[in-house]
């Protein structure tokens, strides 16, 4: 993922302590959201582009002004966007057609993929994942700028069906997979078969929907008992562990996502019902809702949060006036934090500026 002055800074401000207090956020409400399933945000970029569907459609929001995408007679939803502005999504109705989309090309299948395909999500390379078949389907990596890159991964061990829906920027993969042992959450590096990542003791099956490009991967397990689902965390250093609970909480939550910070969105039920959370290791699970900055003029209650980048951006579904719209959260640095970007700035702005100097006296021509 590239790093522009903002995110050096960011990285920077998370460093020196920053990221320990939570938060306010303005709210941006990015329309209505029709219809039930696909029909939710789904994707958001650095740069704050955010993808979903709403009735028949797919749709971009860019600076929260919507492009509606697709045609009457399918059915489509975008899942992914990467910072070159590229949008993956599917149109159920069309033999689960994969589609494409950018503001300069417009719409197009994706070459290379078999019949009755899925794309869930997309990195900054241009790589895809999501899982294609019909009565039998399996999780797969391809690229969109190479039709021959196909690549089908299988199943966990005595496993049928699986499915891809998160990739990071080293092609990194996660998703689900029947195996011996059930559903599994599993991670694929690259080669070599896939990994399987392990469930929450207590619980019977585990989902990973996204990995960040340090590795954290997030998603849930569940119970077949009494039905409840659990926030999971796999990383390498701590293993596999719940995210604990929303204020009131029964153990009722989904991970969707995960920023380079460890930041995690997702949502979970408490004392006020369902609610989006942001999660991190220093304040645990937090509803979205407490976060909203008081001056915001929308009536909003959070439900979902399905996306975060490493701007801290968020975006997913709220009630906005009793009906279901998509939302884009921004947040609003204190004082201090401002001070600390400025300085992380001006630190980049120096290294920046002795670089030049350094080639300018080496004798390049500086362009």
């Amino acid at each position: 993922m590239k790093r522009n002055l903002w995110s050096i800074a960011a990285a920077a401000l998370f460093a020196c302590g920053g990221a320990h207090a939570a938060p306010l956020y303005t709210i941006t409400d990015l329309g209505a959201i029709v219809g039930v399933g696909p029909n939710s945000v789904h994707g958001l970029n650095d740069s704050g582009t955010v993808v979903g569907g709403s009735g028949d459609r797919a749709f971009v929001s860019v600076a929260g002004v919507r492009t509606v995408l697709g045609f009457p007679g399918g059915r489509f939803a975008a899942y992914g966007v990467n910072e070159s502005g590229i949008v993956v999504g599917n149109d159920r109705l069309a033999d689960r057609t994969a589609f494409q989309w950018d503001a300069t090309n417009g719409m197009s299948d994706i070459a290379g993929l078999p019949d009755f395909s899925y794309v869930w999500g997309i990195n900054d390379s241009g790589q895809i994942v999501g899982s294609a078949g019909d009565d039998v389907f399996t999780a797969f990596r391809h690229s969109l700028n190479d039709s021959n890159a196909y690549v089908s991964l299988g199943t966990l061990e005595g496993g049928v069906f699986s499915d891809a829906l998160g990739i990071n920027d080293s092609g990194h993969v996660v998703g689900w997979s029947e195996s011996a042992d059930g559903v599994r959450a599993f991670r694929w590096d690259g080669s070599g078969p896939m990994i399987d990542l392990g469930v929450l003791g207590g619980a019977d099956e585990s989902y990973a929907q996204a990995i960040s490009d340090s590795g954290w991967v997030v998603g849930y397990s569940s119970s077949f008992s009494d039905g409840t689902q659990y926030a999971t965390l796999w990383d390498a250093s701590n293993g596999i562990q719940s995210l604990g609970d929303l204020a009131g909480g029964a153990d009722e939550s989904q991970a969707f996502d995960v920023n380079s910070f460890g930041q995690i969105v997702g949502w979970g039920t408490g004392d006020a019902g369902q609610r989006a959370f942001l999660y991190s290791a220093a304040d645990g699970m937090l509803d979205l809702n407490s976060l909203i900055d008081p001056a915001s003029p929308l009536n909003a209650t959070l439900i979902d949060a399905r996306a975060i980048n490493d701007h801290g951006q968020i975006a997913g579904i709220a009630l906005i006036d009793g009906t279901m719209h998509g939302y884009l959260l921004t947040p609003v640095p204190e004082p201090h934090e401002w001070a600390m970007m400025l300085a992380g700035l001006g630190i980049v702005g120096v290294v920046a500026k002795r670089r030049r100097q350094g080639m300018s006296e080496a004798g390049l021509r500086l362009v």
